[in-house]
């Protein structure tokens, strides 16, 4: 039977000048244990970077002990999934030599350029991606969908699970509050404002009208439900 399980792996420390500074945010990863092998929902913070030690002072989880937890071994994932390609989303991609993985092609190309993401840990030069152009299904009852707003090339991901269907909304939203108040209002947050405001009000409906019976989100521990 196909599952979600949301891991908050991470924590970070927003720098003066973010939209969110002085607080202190999660970082959660997803496992999707499928019957033809476990697939992971982002990598985490990556280690090494002065840059990033210096502005986010993160604190990194054990990404292999919190997988052994869940009967999985690093190894055996073969399929890692991005919602997008910043820093924190992309940590551990090296830890995954024999997997795909997957993103929007169009968010692959941002990522090329310089100061986008942490090259180091990305792996374009080195790992297996798929670029995918618009909604794809990358395994049975898993499937990817465009939704642009946070970044341009930004994706969710749509898992029928033995409890219905489960959304991994990413950062296509902030946090249940946030996707509750845009769907009820037609307007992007002001905290934080998205990059691409139109596309991210847009993204939220679409996640919704596919119905979801739980939707998670990147940066924070709830999750949001329909009434």
């Amino acid at each position: 039977m196909t599952s979600v399980v949301p891991i908050t792996l991470d924590f970070v420390s927003y720098p003066a000048g973010h939209p969110l500074a002085g607080g202190r945010g999660v970082v959660n990863v997803f496992l999707i244990v499928h019957p033809d092998g476990p697939i992971l929902v982002d990598t985490g913070v990556g280690g090494g970077s002065r840059f990033i030690d210096r502005a986010y002072a993160p604190v990194r989880g054990d990404l292999e002990a919190v997988l052994a937890g869940h009967g999985v071994r690093v190894a055996a994932i073969r399929t890692v999934v991005h919602t997008h390609l910043h820093f924190d989303h992309i940590g551990r991609n090296r830890e995954f030599p024999e997997a795909t993985i997957y993103a929007q092609r169009t968010e692959i190309e941002a990522a090329a350029e310089a100061g986008y993401t942490v090259d180091a840990w990305l792996g374009l030069d080195s790992l297996t991606y798929r670029a995918l152009d618009g909604e794809a299904e990358i395994a049975r009852g898993v499937t990817v969908i465009p939704t642009p707003g946070h970044t341009a090339g930004h994706q969710s991901v749509l898992v029928e699970t033995g409890e219905g269907l489960v959304a991994i909304a990413g950062q296509a939203a902030g946090s249940a509050a946030e996707f509750a108040e845009v769907l009820r209002t037609g307007r992007p947050p002001a905290t934080d404002p998205p990059e691409h405001a139109e596309a991210y009000v847009a993204s939220i409906a679409r996640l919704a009208g596919w119905r979801p019976g739980r939707v998670y989100f990147s940066h924070h521990e709830g999750s949001w439900a329909p009434a």
